[in-house]
C-alpha cells in the first residue's frame, strides 16, 4: 500500500520483486474524489497462494496472481515481515517542497494481522 501526498487523492498496490521492483513493480492505483489524508480509510490486504489482493475502505481494487508476474519469480511464497514507513522524497515521493512541514507525522489506528486456519 502506498500513498504520496503530491497525489492525495492516490492509493496504490504495489507489489516488488526480483525483475519488478522501484518503478517496475507490479500493482494498480486507485483515485478518489477527495484527498484521502483528510480522514482515517481502511487499508487491507489479502494474501494467500492464488495471489495478492488490495482493498481500500473495504472495495476490492486490484488482485496480483503468479500468472501476471509470468516467467519473473514469484516471491510471496515465503514468510514476510511488515514495515509501516513515512517517506519523504525520493524517485516516488519526489521533490520535497520548501513549505514541507517538519517533522511529519504518520498517523495508524491499528494494524491487525490474520491467518486463516489450516
Amino acid at each position: 500500500m502506498e500513498y504520496v501526498g503530491r497525489e492525495p487523492d492516490l492509493v496504490m498496490g504495489t507489489a516488488h520483486g526480483p525483475g519488478y521492483s522501484g518503478a517496475g513493480g507490479l500493482g494498480r492505483w486507485n483515485r478518489q474524489e477527495y484527498d484521502i489524508a483528510d480522514e482515517f480509510h481502511t487499508f487491507a490486504v489479502e494474501w494467500d497462494e492464488n495471489g495478492i489482493s488490495w482493498f481500500y475502505d473495504g472495495e476490492h481494487y486490484y488482485t496480483l496472481t503468479p500468472e501476471i508476474v509470468g516467467d519473473r519469480e514469484w516471491v510471496f511464497d515465503n514468510e514476510f515481515f511488515l514495515l509501516l514507513n513515512l517517506a519523504v522524497g525520493g524517485q516516488l515521493g519526489g521533490t520535497i517542497g520548501l513549505d514541507t512541514k517538519f517533522p511529519a507525522n504518520l498517523y495508524v489506528d491499528y494494524v491487525r494481522v490474520y491467518q486463516r486456519a489450516p
